[in-house]
Parts: C-alpha cells; structure tokens; sequence
C-alpha cells in the first residue's frame, strides 16, 4: 500500500517540478530530446509553449484572471512562423 502511494507522491512531484521551476526544465528537455533535430526540438518547444497557454487561459478563465488577447496573439505568432 504504502510503496503504491508513495510512486504516486514521486509521481506528481515530477509532473509538477518543471511547472514550479521552469528554468530547471530546461536541461530535463535537452536530455530528453538528445538525439532529436533541432527543428523537432522547435517543435516540440512550440507546442509545450501553447499547451501551457491554453492552460493557463483556461485556469484564468475558471478564477477570473486573464490576459486579454494573449491566446489570440500566440496564434497570429504561431500562423507567421509557419507561413
């Protein structure tokens, strides 16, 4: 019992250290994308990019805090870079 809830404990410590401290995200990313292009790391940059905006907007949305028109210059931003 006691080492099925601690692996879920260790768990969302993991999940949630790269949300509390972003910079420290940054060598756990370069690790994990190695031996990936750097077009892919872009990528995939990108997308963690909107995902965490999408997020964060929908979570303003649900405690009334919002940046207005955020969401909306990210997708003008990421239509440029793709045209």
């Amino acid at each position: 019992m006691f080492q099925h809830l601690s692996s879920y404990i260790i768990g969302t410590f993991v999940a949630l250290f790269p949300i509390a401290n972003p910079f420290g995200a940054v060598p756990i990313f370069y690790s994990l994308t190695a031996t990936d292009t750097p077009a892919y790391r872009l990528r995939q940059a990108r997308k963690v990019a909107i995902n965490v905006i999408a997020i964060g907007n929908v979570l303003g949305l649900l405690f009334s805090i919002r940046e207005t028109g955020l969401m909306e210059r990210l997708i003008m931003m990421e239509a440029q870079a793709w045209f």
